[in-house]
């Protein structure tokens, strides 16, 4: 069954592949065509990066993984350099709250 995470978000390729151990996950049957990190089928496309800090193809968690080097020096870029950051749940709350209060007011019916 498909896992929609709680966050992700969407970054060009190119941006990614900025860090220095980028490594492209491959499996035996796309070993031919994705064997590099340069790999012409990943060049014009954007990814997701999960909040798990894996790298997917499209927004569910646990499929599609392209990039699971999670290490302290990864998540460090992805902090710095890519500014991601999953929201925290205080944040989504006072967003609802804040919404809910500039929103009109119900008339009671008289």
């Amino acid at each position: 069954m498909k896992k929609l995470g709680r966050y992700c978000k969407a970054y060009p390729i190119e941006k990614l592949r900025k860090f220095d151990g980028w490594v492209v996950k491959t499996d035996e049957s796309k070993k031919n065509e994705e064997n590099s990190s340069n790999s012409p089928a990943l060049s014009s496309e954007y990814l997701f990066l999960q909040e798990d800090f894996t790298v997917t193809r499209g927004v569910f968690l646990d499929e599609q993984i392209v990039f699971d080097a999670v290490t302290e020096e990864w998540k460090g870029f992805c902090r710095n350099t890519l500014d991601f950051a999953v929201p925290s749940d205080d944040h989504d709350k006072a967003g609802a709250v804040a919404e809910r209060k500039h929103q009109p007011e119900e008339e009671s019916a008289v």
